[in-house]
């Protein structure tokens, strides 16, 4: 299954609706406690993000993703309206 976002601006709660749409079963949070970003990728999908989204999200994996995620430091996407391009 192939699934692509289009290239722009998307807040982070955009960006958590869109690859659930896309991708049933893929979780995107970001952890109100910690900081950090949860991304949890369903058995059987490989996922592939470009190194500007991997880098904003602080995930360091340098290859296709197939499995559950935490940032390595926290994020912090202020204000609220903040956007993150693709």
């Amino acid at each position: 299954m192939d699934f692509t976002i289009t290239p722009g601006f998307y807040h982070f709660t955009e960006l958590s609706r869109d690859l659930k749409k896309g991708l049933k079963g893929l979780s995107l949070a970001l952890d109100e406690t910690t900081r950090l970003v949860e991304l949890s990728i369903p058995d059987g999908v490989v996922l592939w993000l470009p190194e500007a989204v991997k880098y904003t999200v602080t995930l360091d994996d340098e290859s296709w993703l197939q499995c559950d995620y935490k940032g390595d430091k926290p994020v912090d996407f202020l204000p609220i309206g903040g956007y993150l391009f693709i």
